[in-house]
């Protein structure tokens, strides 16, 4: 079988060059924990997590630039989210108490800080997230079962919806993606067909106008759309990746797709389905991948699909060629017991709780010029955590014939590479030495922000002294860069 070669020079999210090896840069001690907002080539600025809404600003070389303090008049008001916009250029902060009340906007290079109030539609609970495409900026709104787009002036906050075609009506918008500065990307359930769903994308521009409909076909052998990445290859060639579902009621995909569109028309919408990949289970054990095997076999000829929940990257694309990436993982649960008493007697009750995703593996597609897949790679994903929202962890980096990728877990760097179609995996490397004296009881860490052949993270480690039987716990709170040969 011919090999897909990819070769490119776009710019995908999360650039970090990670075959060589990684030594420590620099590394300065927090006072506590937070997180870290990437502002790119601005540096990167470490949100603490103390009830003071600090925002911490540093430089590449991780020198402090000063800092944004938000107060609210309001013990009870909290920050919804917080988040980098790369058009706008600024961070947007959402707070308030129940519902989004306000958007606090801070200019990184002079952390110059502006609030808006912002009142939602009579009725309507706000998105904590924009969607800004060159002039205009969007943010959904939500009242019981409908969703709803609206304009929203980032001068004062007004807030207006958007006029709809008429078709809308039967519409149900379920999710909004940028594009780029020409265009936003809307997921949708489309219910007008008596006794049939279906879920399509359209593309809307800066003013508002769906200026294309229905970039998957929407025929009766379609399935509908799980989740999905929409890619921007110029000169509106778009890319979307993503995964599909038996049903518009289920969450779990039964396999990955891709459609092509070259100046805004679909060139093919293709489907590949977990069953029929002989390597989706390589992730597990000899032993168990029989298993899972087996059972796939013996379902798919029931007409039960291999289900699973995914979250799919951006398509890197090459002359028409596509390498796509998902991450695969799946809900975990526990069991809680709780006493009441009445009338001196204990009663015990037992209920479930969720308990966080549990990332299993990710799957690489190798697909030619027409949809044709050409390899497939199965990786491990073992991570020591489970988030209890779903995100991508992998980091990627194109370099020339390689496409590299990077996660941090086990206090350890994991890597892998595809050159040439081959998959090319190497060693962990350990993340942060513990001393002889002291012993590694818990760490937790990401990738936050990378830079050329650097990347950023931020640690928090709890060690022991060895032989104390009482005490000797310490947490450390750490930024550190790293280079990246």
């Amino acid at each position: 079988m011919k090999k897909l070669i990819i070769v490119v020079s776009m710019v995908t999210l999360g650039f970090i060059s990670t075959y060589g090896q990684a030594g420590e840069v620099k590394r300065i001690t927090l006072s506590e924990g937070g997180s870290v907002v990437n502002l790119h080539k601005l540096g990167l600025v470490v949100k603490i997590d103390s009830r003071e809404n600090d925002f911490v600003f540093y430089n590449e070389d991780l020198k402090k630039k000063g800092n944004v303090n938000l107060t609210f008049e309001s013990r009870r008001e909290f920050i919804h989210n917080y988040y980098y916009d790369t058009l706008l250029k600024k961070i947007l902060v959402f707070h308030g108490k129940k519902k989004i009340q306000s958007i606090t906007t801070i200019t990184p290079d002079t952390r110059k800080k502006k609030t808006i109030e912002v009142v939602s539609p009579k009725g309507h609970t706000l998105s904590s997230s924009i969607i800004t495409i060159d002039k205009s900026s969007y943010i959904l709104s939500y009242k019981k079962t409908k969703t709803f787009l609206n304009n929203i002036e980032m001068a004062n906050g007004d807030i207006t919806p958007v006029e709809m075609p008429e078709e809308w009506k039967a519409r149900t918008i379920l999710k909004v993606q940028r594009v780029n500065n020409k265009y936003m990307a809307i997921l949708y359930l489309d219910s007008k067909i008596k006794n049939k769903k279906y879920k399509n994308i359209a593309l809307m521009d800066d003013d508002g106008k769906i200026v294309e409909d229905k970039l998957l076909s929407n025929n009766d052998d379609d399935f509908p759309v799980d989740e999905f990445s929409i890619t921007d290859l110029g000169n509106d060639d778009l890319a979307i990746a993503g995964t599909y579902s038996q049903t518009v009621k289920s969450d779990y995909s039964v396999g990955m797709f891709v459609v092509k569109i070259e100046n805004l028309k679909r060139i093919y919408v293709e489907y590949y389905e977990y069953s029929s990949m002989k390597n989706f289970f390589n992730y597990m054990s000899t032993k168990n991948k029989e298993k899972a095997e087996k059972k796939a076999e013996k379902n798919a000829k029931k007409g039960k699909p291999t289900k699973y929940l995914a979250i799919t990257h951006q398509v890197i694309s090459n002359n028409g060629a596509y390498l796509v990436t998902a991450e695969f993982f799946y809900p975990t649960y526990r069991t809680e017991s709780y006493t009441t008493y009445s009338n001196g007697r204990a009663t015990t009750t037992y209920r479930t709780v969720f308990d966080g995703f549990q990332y299993t593996h990710t799957m690489v597609l190798g697909i030619d010029p027409d949809g044709k897949k050409e390899f497939e790679h199965c990786i491990p994903l073992k991570l020591d955590y489970k988030p209890y929202s779903a995100y991508q962890t992998l980091r990627r980096s194109v370099n020339n014939d390689e496409v590299k990728y990077c996660y941090i877990a086990n206090n350890s760097i994991y890597t892998f590479a595809i050159v040439d179609g081959d998959l090319k995996e190497n060693d962990p490397k350990v993340l942060v030495e513990v001393d002889d004296d002291k012993k590694l009881k818990s760490t937790s860490t990401s990738i936050n922000s990378w830079y050329d052949s650097y990347f950023y993270c931020l640690l928090t480690q709890t060690t022991k002294e060895k032989g104390k039987l009482i005490g000797g716990k310490e947490t450390s709170y750490f930024l550190i860069k790293y280079d990246v040969e």
